[in-house]
């Protein structure tokens, strides 16, 4: 029994062995190296601004001169650059580089014509085009062109900021105008028209007028519009008299036979 039991005592725990440990202390003293006093006098020899405060004021003096260099080259470039820029910046006073407001809307409104000529158009946006065109004239007549009539008048010089007095204005309208006047009463005479009349709608002269039409309008004339006409007499006791805008108006000249 004393047997059975001392097997069953619990062993003591074994003890690491010493000679692991000197090893590990021998690895541990080789791979760090000792610092000696002859290693740190060769390490401050090789790094002069170490102990040296003059070295380090040194280095700092240099360091502010270099960016003073810099500081004073960028100083002398930026003037030169903005000298340069304003001597290449376009003078905007000059005429070249503005468009006359008149001949502009015109170039416009040749726009308009050409939508009303295009055959890609439908036929009745085609006649609205061309209608919006003249429209369009009538308004330009009245407001831009008579503008320009008055500084004629009164003797204004001014140019415009494309360079051009109001006599050249009236004289370049004249010029691009009377041509696409021109165009647009030969499309509609030549093509709008007849292709118009095609497709059922007649726009008819007087002289295409049957008898009994012209007894029509006749009639409708003597009862319903001879009755609100005012007639004014134009001589030299009679100023000219004042007519409206967009207003229908016939002249007539009277002679004794």
């Amino acid at each position: 029994m004393t047997k059975a039991k001392q097997n069953f005592e619990p062993q003591p725990e074994k003890q690491p062995r010493k000679s692991t440990q000197k090893s590990t202390q021998k690895n541990t003293q080789k791979s760090t190296p000792k610092t000696t006093e002859g290693n740190s006098r060769k390490i401050d020899s090789h790094d002069p601004c170490v102990h040296d405060p003059n070295a380090i004021q040194s280095t700092a003096s240099a360091g502010a001169e270099a960016s003073s260099k810099v500081s004073a080259s960028q100083s002398q470039v930026l003037p030169s650059a903005a000298a340069a820029a304003a001597a290449a910046a376009p003078d905007l006073q000059q005429p070249q580089y503005y468009f006359n407001r008149e001949l502009s809307w015109l170039e416009f409104n040749r726009r308009v014509l050409a939508e009303g000529m295009d055959e890609r158009t439908p036929l009745l946006e085609r006649a609205k085009f061309l209608s919006i065109f003249s429209t369009n004239l009538d308004e330009f007549f009245m407001v831009r062109v008579a503008g320009l009539k008055q500084q004629v008048v009164a003797e204004v010089r001014k140019r415009s900021p494309d360079g051009r007095t109001p006599e050249q204005q009236l004289q370049d309208i004249s010029q691009r105008l009377l041509p696409l006047v021109q165009e647009q009463h030969r499309y509609f005479g030549r093509s709008l028209r007849p292709e118009l009349q095609r497709n059922g709608i007649h726009l008819l002269d007087y002289e295409a007028l049957t008898p009994k039409q012209r007894l029509y309008l006749q009639t409708y004339y003597e009862e319903r519009i001879f009755p609100v006409l005012t007639p004014l007499a134009v001589d030299p006791g009679h100023p000219f008299p004042m007519i409206s805008n967009l207003s229908l108006n016939l002249a007539v000249v009277v002679q004794e036979t």
